[in-house]
């Protein structure tokens, strides 16, 4: 396992400096996996991406940084509080099944990641703002783009459309952004997915006392109203995945296809869904 945890405050990343409160939470983060945070620059460098962290096959706890963004302090105390809820067995998710020969199952799971990540930061936000930073900084720029001519009207998967809005409720913080935003997908003709959006927030915000269980049961409601009448998903199961030293949680999801009917998937091509095997 790579390194012990590094104690005190004079802490850097990638080179950078950090706050002491960064500095802080990082030390809380070593010593909860027993070892260092291994740090990555991203080579993606777009202003809308910020970072990602996984767990290594030896439990090495990794984080990669867009170290041209000019938020990427407030995306390392992002991705610790990741990293913090992963130890504390929130788990990731996999699909059971392939949904059928023609939608391809990474465009949904990456689709799931829209519904699953905000309700993990709705968890980790309070934390957040106790260190008296402000968690939404790292996605208004992302929002304000939408406002750009022409950007959500690129938009024409209509499965997305809750998604989209449903981040836009949860995460944006700027009102008059988030005003702007509701006239645009208002005029867009979103009136059903704002519906469904509205719908899964009054989901996440009564998980007032949350627990990886919980998280998962929302998850899995917020995800059947999001994708009404085009998928059905359930939990199969939780299983304890082992990492080296560490232990992860996994979460099964089960996918039932309705009635057969054309849709553009994830890519904008045509395809049928299929009725669950």
């Amino acid at each position: 396992m790579k390194g012990t945890p590094t104690s005190g405050t004079d802490r850097s990343v990638l080179g950078r400096p950090v706050a002491t409160d960064v500095a802080a939470l990082l030390t809380v983060i070593e010593r909860s996996y027993g070892c260092e945070v291994v740090f990555k620059p991203s080579f993606d460098t777009s202003p809308f991406f910020g970072g990602t962290c996984t767990v290594s096959r030896e439990g090495v706890p990794e984080i990669t940084i867009n170290e041209r963004n000019q938020l990427w302090e407030e995306a390392v105390v992002h991705e610790l509080q990741h990293l913090r809820l992963r130890k504390e067995q929130y788990p990731y998710f996999e699909l059971e099944n392939r949904i059928s020969p023609f939608w391809k199952p990474g465009n949904l799971r990456n689709m799931l990641y829209e519904v699953y990540e905000p309700i993990l930061h709705h968890i980790f936000n309070p934390a957040i703002k106790g260190m008296g930073r402000n968690p939404a900084a790292l996605f208004n720029t992302m929002f304000r783009k939408y406002l750009e001519p022409g950007d959500m009207e690129k938009n024409t998967l209509e499965q997305a459309w809750p998604l989209v809005y449903f981040r836009i409720l949860l995460e944006c913080n700027d009102s008059s952004v988030r005003e702007s935003l509701s006239l645009r997908c208002e005029g867009l003709g979103w009136s059903r997915a704002i519906e469904r959006a509205k719908q899964m927030v009054t989901q996440v915000e009564a998980l007032t006392e949350p627990t990886p269980e919980k998280a998962i049961e929302t998850f899995v409601c917020c995800a059947n109203i999001a994708f009404e009448a085009t998928f059905e998903f359930g939990v199969v199961g939780l299983e304890k995945v082992p990492k080296g030293s560490q232990t992860e949680q996994k979460v099964t999801i089960s996918v039932a296809v309705p009635e057969v009917v054309d849709t553009p998937n994830w890519d904008g091509e045509q395809v049928p869904r299929m009725k669950a095997q």
